[in-house]
């Protein structure tokens, strides 16, 4: 049997889980990373380092949530090469008990999936693994392997009957990954997956077979049933969504072939349907092309126009005029309308509605679009009768975009409706490409504040390792008192703040001499004193950076961060020696994360403190030098916080 799929580079080694430390490899780890055993063996390379940065906190999370459950964990996530390259890997992994040392330790399958190889061709002899690569990690559908298995096995007792394989690709899965973030992607998959498992049930055979792909086997098929699995495909998209972003509409692109005109092969039926699917993208339409001898497309239904109305002629002529580019969804009454505005706001791109109707009033239904803000990107049209001056105003006042009179002509209709949606389009198209913009330059802002803060860190300790303890510090730190302390009123929007802000907490570091920052003994009384003045200092850099930006709230979580977070509990602090709940929240919990930080890392003048020692000063400070309640949410998390330390 002929297949096209490669053979999967995999490597199984084990780890040790109190500092992460790879203490075995099989020979393919080289392969696949670009390490060597002397690189873990000698010099200590820890799995954390083989986590690209922006990773490692999530990746940190997922491994204490694994040690905490004593369970298999299988994800997917990526991986940094020795050279620097960025892959995408499988990752099986068992926390166990070593007999001989007592130790934790994990031991990993990893098996590099960049280029969607199929988790099946890792020959791994562990029965638990065995049996769950006949499946996808992520999705639990069938993987590419044990699809193309039972698809073969299916097309060898077929006789006259027909059968079809679809295959679907996520379209711009790529820009949600580099939008939203990994997990979102991979809700997206998730949603998916399950999705089609509801709307399609036993009827098909269900399979992922590569990063953003479904392959659906259907065995018994008619070619007049394509409109109802094309409708359903769309239905699996329409209801796919990503939590959190409303917004953000999820298209796919399929292609079809039948075993009538291709074969009864796995290979000869995927390719065809592959090369069908190539063909759509080209056109760059989202919907269907079904491989014949001559290519039909069919563009399929992933936007929807609503016609509210009495008249079917209405909503004949409106199918007539959008017909094979929008599905068309009929209301019978406003609350009926309502109900289906809520549920397909994100695909809707225009409601049609009579003003006046049995069972209709269009301003009913445009006043509740209006207060769910669903006005702003869906248009409203009202059709009506006659031509009332005082009605007229009312509705446009109200936010209809345009109003049609009887008698109706169908060219003139057609176009006024063509170019409302397409405004609209439009309009919304440059809203979300203003929105990511703008993400993108708060995520450039952030990085040239951290670049700031690793300045000063870059003078001060060997790396800049210090900012990406802290920074993780405040957030768990913050993220726990909003739980534990909701008497200080925390939101979401000051942890963001407050996490954003805590790299520049010692940016006033940079106006002190070398001969200071970097003596190695202890401060002189005087040096001490100069030592000092980095808050103040660090205060005035912030005001002259965010004078003239427009970023009041952002400045004030920074400023008060880099002025008060030497400040105590008991008011023996500087520079001003504040007292309790005068110190600004934000300082007291970078206060907190900041002396952790610094007993727990290595100095110039000194080697790192135990751990237990480390949190033994917490403790004693808690009344004194901090706040007694952040002090007490920090010691809370002594397990979490000392499974970073050990990583980073």
């Amino acid at each position: 049997m002929s297949s096209n799929v490669k053979d999967v580079i995999y490597s199984v080694y084990r780890i040790r889980m109190s500092d992460y430390r790879i203490i075995s490899a099989d020979e393919n780890f080289e392969k696949l990373t670009g390490y060597t055993e002397k690189d873990y063996r000698e010099n200590q390379l820890k799995h954390t380092d083989l986590i690209p940065a922006e990773d490692i906190v999530e990746y940190i999370e997922k491994m204490m949530q694994i040690r905490r459950n004593q369970n298999e964990n299988i994800q997917e996530h990526r991986l940094v090469k020795k050279n620097g390259d960025i892959i995408v890997v499988f990752c099986y992994g068992k926390i166990y008990k070593d007999e001989k040392t007592g130790e934790m330790q994990a031991q990993i399958i990893v098996s590099d999936v960049t280029d969607t190889a199929p988790l099946s061709q890792v020959k791994i002899e562990n029965s638990s693994y065995m049996e769950i690569s006949e499946h996808d990690m992520l999705t639990g559908l069938y993987n590419r392997g044990s699809f193309e298995k039972r698809v073969n096995h299916d097309l060898a007792l077929l006789n006259d009957g027909n059968c079809a394989i679809i295959v679907m690709d996520i379209r711009e899965l790529k820009w949600i990954n580099d939008t939203y973030g990994r997990s979102a992607g991979d809700m997206v998959i998730n949603n998916m997956a399950a999705n089609m498992v509801s709307i399609f049930r036993s009827d098909v055979v269900m399979s992922r077979i590569g990063g953003d792909e479904f392959c659906l086997y259907i065995p018994l098929y008619e070619e007049k049933m394509q409109q109802q699995y094309m409708d359903k495909i769309m239905q699996v998209a329409e209801q796919t969504t990503i939590t959190g972003y409303p917004a953000v509409r999820i298209k796919v692109t399929v292609g079809t072939a039948v075993s009538s005109r291709f074969g009864t092969d796995f290979w000869q039926l995927n390719s065809s349907a592959e090369t069908a699917l190539k063909q759509a993208k080209e056109k760059g339409m989202t919907g269907v092309s079904v491989q014949a001898d001559n290519p039909v497309y069919k563009e399929a239904y992933t936007e929807s126009i609503l016609v509210v109305m009495a008249n079917d002629g209405i909503q004949h002529m409106v199918g007539d005029i959008f017909t094979g580019k929008y599905k068309i969804i009929k209301a019978d009454t406003s609350q009926e309308a309502i109900e289906i505005v809520d549920e397909k706001k994100d695909s809707l791109c225009l409601v049609l509605t009579e003003m006046y109707a049995n069972g209709i009033n269009g301003f009913d239904l445009l006043d509740y679009m209006r207060k769910m803000d669903y006005i702003d990107n869906v248009p409203v049209v009202f059709l009506s009768g006659e031509y009332i001056e005082d009605v007229y105003k009312n509705a446009f006042a109200h936010g209809v975009i345009d109003i049609v009179t009887s008698p109706i002509d169908t060219y003139s209709f057609s176009s006024r409706l063509n170019n409302i949606i397409d405004l609209y389009k439009h309009k919304n198209a440059l809203e979300e490409k203003t929105m990511r913009q703008t993400r993108k330059i708060q995520r450039l802002n952030e990085k040239i504040i951290e670049s700031l803060g690793n300045v000063v860190e870059f003078r001060d300790v060997e790396s800049g390792a210090h900012i990406k303890r802290v920074k993780f510090f405040t957030k768990i730190l913050a993220e726990c008192a909003k739980e534990e302390c909701p008497e200080y009123g925390l939101t979401q929007n000051d942890i963001d703040m407050i996490v954003q802000a805590s790299p520049l907490h010692d940016v006033g570091k940079i106006s002190i001499s070398d001969t200071i920052l970097l003596k190695p003994g202890k401060l002189t009384p005087e040096e001490f004193e100069i030592m000092k003045t980095h808050t103040t200092k660090g205060y005035d850099i912030i005001l002259r950076i965010f004078n003239d930006e427009g970023e009041e709230e952002y400045m004030q979580y920074c400023s008060q961060i880099a002025r008060y977070h030497h400040e105590k509990w008991n008011g023996k602090g500087y520079p001003q020696g504040m007292a309790g709940e005068d110190i600004p929240l934000c300082a007291r919990i970078m206060s907190v994360a900041d002396v952790f930080d610094a007993v727990s890392a290595k100095r110039c003048y000194r080697d790192a403190m135990p751990l237990e020692q480390c949190f033994e000063i917490i403790e004693k400070g808690s009344g004194q030098d901090f706040d007694p309640d952040i002090a007490e949410v920090f010691l809370d998390m002594r397990e979490r916080i000392g499974q970073v330390v050990g990583a980073i």
